[in-house]
């Protein structure tokens, strides 16, 4: 997946925190699952929250990258993905 996708090795650290309207979410589906899709790093972990992150961060659960989510349809109750898309010029 990383030589496909191009994804090399980074010194980087993205840990952004949940906002309200994230916190609302996952406690709202507090018996159920949620995904962070490009989680980052998390320094709080929730036990219904899935952590997908392309790199491998103490707080991340499963890896993968783009658009091949390793996950069965209707597995989560909710997706969050929080500062995750860029744009390139």
């Amino acid at each position: 997946m990383r030589e496909l996708s191009g994804i090399s090795d980074t010194d980087a650290v993205s840990a952004h925190g949940y906002d309200r309207h994230g916190l609302d979410i996952v406690a709202k589906y507090k018996d159920g699952l949620v995904l962070d899709c490009g989680a980052g790093r998390r320094d709080v972990y929730f036990d219904n929250v899935v952590n997908f992150e392309i790199v491998p961060y103490d707080s991340t659960d499963i890896g993968g990258v783009r658009e091949e989510l390793p996950f069965k349809d209707n597995t989560f109750d909710a997706i969050l993905s929080i500062a995750v898309l860029v744009t390139y010029p």
